[in-house]
C-alpha cells in the first residue's frame, strides 16, 4: 500500500477532465459509466457503512461495547485473532518489502499474515497492524492501526485512502481488493521485480512462479518454487535458484522466533491464500458489475442494455470457472506436509451434507480439495451479495454439475464428484433458485 492514492489510470481521470472543462450536465451519467469507478455513484465506496466483521467491531467500539485495549504488538494481534476467530495456524510469512511498512520488513523481520474466508491481518515486529476485511457491497476495506500516543491511551484504527494506491490499482482492475504476487527479492528483502506472467497470485499459477519473497515450510523437494530463496543480479539480469532451500521443515535459524506467533509458514495455508486472493478479487468485480447492470436496468425501463449484459454474463462465466478450480495446478507427484492443526482449524466451520461431505475436505494428492467447488461460496463476500448475482452463479453451477455427460471444459471431475458437490450445495444452501429442486434428485442418483 504505497503513499499514492489514485491508480495510474482509470476512467475517473476522464471524468475529472470533463468536469474541469465545464461539462457539468453530463456529471450524473458519466459517474456510472464504468463499473470500476468505485468511489462514485452507484458504488460510492467511501460513503458505505461496512458490514464486514472488522467494520462491525469498530461499530461496537463506537457504542462502547468493545475496546482494543492499550497494548500493541503480539497482545493486540492475539486479541484480534481470538475476537475475529482467525486461526493462528493460518500464519504465512513474507520477507519482501512490498507493504505500506516495507522499510520494516526483511528476511530477519518477516511480515506475518493471518486470514480466513473474510479477513486478512498483517503485522511485523516494530510495525502497525494492518487489516483487509471484506464487505459484500464495498469489497475490500482497509484499516491501519492507530497506536496509543502515550501509556494508558487506547489503540484505535483508521481507514487510510493510501492503501487504495495498490489495492485499487491495475492489479485489482481498479477495484478495492486484495493483492499478493510473487517477486524476485534480494537477501535484504528488497524487491528486484515481479514475475511478469501475472499481477496477482492464484491457484492456476505454476508453482515455480509462486512465493517469491515468502517463507515456505512443508513443501517437498520435488516441488520447485521461489519461496525461501533470494534473487541476485548478474550482468543486469535477475536470477534465482529455485532448488535452494525449497524444502524446509522449520525456519529455525533464519530469524528470531519470538518475532512471530509460531515458527512455520506452511504450504497448505499458502496455497489457500493464493486461491482466496483471486477468488476475493473476482467476487468483488462480479458485485460491481452486477451493480452497474442493475443501475443500467433502472435507467432503461428494467432492461439491462445488451452490451452491459454481455459483459456481466461473460464475467460470471469467468468467476464460475475459477470457483470450480478448472485451471488448478496439479499436485500429482508431490508429497505435501500439511500443518495438522491448520487442517483442523480450517475445517472447524465446514458445512456438510448427510453423508458428512463438504467443500472443505482436502485431497492434497493431486489437488487441493476432494470436491472442487470453492468454499468461498460460503464467504461473506458471496453470501451477502444480492440474489440476482448469486442466481447468475447458481444457474451456471447447475448447468455444469447436473448433466449426465460432462460439459465441455469441465470434464476433469472424478466419477461421482459433481454429484457430491450438488448434494453438498442442496444440503447447505438455503437460497438456491427453485429449479435446483431437480438437482437434489440428480445428486441422490449419483450422477
Amino acid at each position: 500500500m504505497p503513499s499514492a492514492f489514485f491508480p495510474p489510470y482509470s476512467s475517473r481521470h476522464c471524468l475529472a477532465s470533463c468536469l474541469s472543462a465545464g461539462v457539468l450536465l453530463f456529471h450524473a451519467a458519466l459517474e456510472a459509466q464504468f463499473f470500476n469507478d468505485f468511489d462514485v455513484a452507484p458504488h460510492s465506496y467511501y460513503e458505505r457503512t461496512g458490514t464486514d466483521s472488522f467494520s462491525e467491531l469498530l461499530t461496537r467500539k463506537a457504542k462502547g461495547d468493545y475496546d482494543f485495549g492499550t497494548e500493541t504488538g503480539h497482545p493486540l494481534l492475539r486479541k484480534l485473532l481470538e475476537e475475529l476467530n482467525i486461526p493462528v495456524s493460518s500464519q504465512v510469512l513474507v520477507y519482501s518489502q512490498t507493504s505500506l511498512q516495507r522499510k520494516l520488513v526483511s528476511p530477519e523481520n518477516p511480515r506475518a499474515m493471518y486470514f480466513d474466508e473474510n479477513i486478512y491481518l498483517a503485522v511485523m515486529a516494530g510495525g502497525k497492524l494492518e487489516v483487509n476485511s471484506f464487505d459484500p457491497e464495498a469489497g475490500g476495506i482497509f484499516y491501519f492501526e492507530d497506536p496509543p500516543e502515550k501509556p494508558g491511551d487506547h489503540v484505535d484504527f483508521e481507514r487510510p485512502k493510501s492503501c487504495l494506491g495498490c489495492h485499487g490499482g491495475s492489479a485489482t482492475n481498479f477495484l478495492p481488493g486484495p493483492l499478493a504476487r510473487s517477486n524476485f527479492v534480494s537477501d535484504t528483502g528488497r524487491r528486484m521485480g515481479g514475475v511478469r506472467s501475472h499481477e496477482r497470485i492464484s491457484h492456476w499459477i505454476p508453482f515455480r512462479e509462486r512465493w517469491g519473497g515468502y517463507y515456505v515450510t512443508g513443501a517437498p523437494s520435488t516441488l520447485e518454487h521461489m519461496g525461501n530463496a533470494f534473487a541476485t543480479r548478474e550482468a543486469g539480469e535477475v536470477t534465482i535458484d529455485l532448488k535452494k532451500r525449497a524444502s524446509l521443515e522449520t525456519l529455525e535459524g533464519l530469524f528470531d522466533p519470538s518475532l512471530v506467533l509460531r515458527g512455520d509458514s506452511n504450504i497448505v495455508p499458502l496455497m489457500l491464500f493464493d486461491h482466496q486472493i483471486e477468488a476475493h478479487n473476482l467476487l468483488v468485480e462480479m458485485r460491481y458489475r452486477e451493480r452497474i447492470s442493475q443501475f443500467r436496468a433502472a435507467e432503461n425501463d428494467g432492461v439491462i442494455p445488451s452490451r452491459t449484459l454481455v459483459k456481466t454474463e461473460a464475467f460470471a462465466d469467468k468467476l464460475v470457472k475459477y470457483l470450480l478450480f478448472a485451471d488448478e495446478v496439479s499436485l500429482e507427484g508431490h508429497e505435501i506436509t500439511p500443518s495438522q492443526d491448520y487442517l483442523t482449524d480450517f475445517r472447524r466451520n465446514r458445512k456438510a451434507n448427510a453423508a458428512g461431505e463438504s467443500l472443505k475436505d482436502f485431497d492434497l494428492k493431486s489437488r487441493l480439495f476432494k470436491n472442487r467447488l470453492s468454499y468461498m461460496i460460503y464467504s461473506e463476500a458471496f453470501e451477502g451479495a444480492p440474489q440476482s448475482m448469486k442466481d447468475r452463479i447458481y444457474s451456471r453451477l447447475r448447468a455444469i454439475l447436473s448433466p449426465a455427460e460432462p460439459v465441455e471444459g469441465y470434464d476433469y471431475f472424478d466419477e461421482g464428484e459433481r454429484a457430491r458437490i450438488l448434494s453438498i450445495l442442496t444440503a447447505t444452501k438455503t437460497d438456491l433458485p427453485a429449479d435446483w429442486e431437480s438437482a437434489k434428485d440428480l445428486a441422490v442418483a449419483g450422477r
